[in-house]
């Protein structure tokens, strides 16, 4: 249960699923943040089913570091990261929730920079930064621009944008309060275990958009991204294309409801028709590129990975295409209830 009294500060919610790999580093990184003056800290650790010592390292760890300031380990036995950064909200105190992958190295300067850019505009609902990726180890033929890891620039300048990726993110508590208020539920789990299902960070994005509020990219905000060695190979790429590539129908839906009013409509039956011929497009185009340069190892592996996707989206929009009122459903009657929830002074002004 959310606490009663919400103070100022930041709330650093961690969420591990068999972190013990990574986990340590990430703290170090953590405990060397600077603290902006009167913005007090505390971490949230969410333990998502590990199966692993991922906790008694935390706790070892942190202790080891003179505890910088105060950790609490919180269990989360619903699997899906959606769950466990819903569960790590609930459990904690500050007004500023920033989610901290387990792998995320964040600068020392990261709440320098977040603070002033959160006071100043009482309208941001997500902050977002810049993730550079820290690859393990490349092969030969992968792309150096190759971002699937919520790595790199996300607009050429700070700025409003559409979302912002899920890694190192920062949610003002405020903005999902409207969403508990209009009983928001997440459609989509994100990170579940081993598997690869994603657009959680997306779904939130949309949703805390809906009730207001505007979402903040900040290429100041920093931070390293390890990529293991393991997720950089062909067969992780396709695992992620064949478990990711199904969010991006409901992610459709929502971007529908943030355009037009109302239910879904022939238009948006219509927009999925043509999103069926663009991808059989895109998906020729690879296959013609992919054929003029199959020497080149990189060029195959890049079009390969768009032939894979562009299959993938076409397969899920044509299963998708009768069911779309399954989704709509609920973000409907979510928007109603923001509707009648909505607050009688916006963005916490007096």
């Amino acid at each position: 249960m959310e606490p009663a009294t919400i103070l100022k500060g930041f709330s650093i919610i961690v969420c591990c699923y068999n972190s013990s790999h990574v986990i340590e580093e990430t703290l170090r990184h953590l405990a060397g943040l600077s603290q902006p003056a009167g913005y007090p800290l505390e971490l949230v650790l969410v333990n998502n089913r590990s199966t692993d010592n991922t906790v008694a390292l935390a706790i070892r760890m942190w202790e080891r570091m003179g505890s910088p300031f105060v950790m609490r380990v919180i269990e989360e036995e619903r699997p899906g990261l959606s769950f466990a950064r819903d569960c790590g909200i609930k459990a904690s105190f500050y007004d500023y929730l920033l989610f901290c992958d387990d792998d995320n190295r964040l600068n020392g300067d990261y709440l320098s920079v977040a603070a002033p850019v959160l006071e100043s505009r009482p309208d941001i609902g997500v902050l977002g930064g810049f993730g550079t990726p820290d690859y393990e180890s490349l092969p030969p033929y992968w792309p150096v621009d190759f971002y699937i890891y919520g790595s790199g620039p996300q607009a050429e300048e700070s700025g409003q944008i559409t979302y912002v990726h899920g890694a190192g993110i920062i949610v003002r508590r405020e903005a999902f309060r409207r969403l508990e208020q209009a009983k928001f539920r997440f459609l989509l789990t994100d990170r579940k275990g081993d598997s690869l299902s994603s657009g959680g960070d997306y779904e939130l994005c949309y949703a805390i958009t809906l009730a207001g509020y505007i979402i903040w990219y900040e290429k100041r905000l920093t931070f390293r991204h390890l990529i293991s060695a393991d997720r950089v190979t062909r067969e992780y790429c396709w695992k992620f294309i064949r478990e990711s590539a199904p969010a991006i129908d409901v992610l459709d839906v929502y971007r529908y409801f943030l355009s037009h009013h109302g239910s879904l409509h022939l238009g948006f039956y219509l927009k999925q028709l043509k999103l069926i011929v663009y991808h059989g497009y895109k998906l020729y185009r690879s296959f013609v590129v992919r054929m003029q340069y199959k020497a080149d190892p990189q060029i195959v592996f890049l079009e390969d990975f768009h032939m894979r996707f562009h299959k993938a989206r076409i397969k899920c929009i044509s299963i998708s295409f009768f069911n779309y009122s399954r989704w709509s459903r609920p973000i409907s009657s979510f928007k109603e209830r923001l509707t009648e929830t909505v607050p009688e002074e916006p963005f916490g002004k007096k």
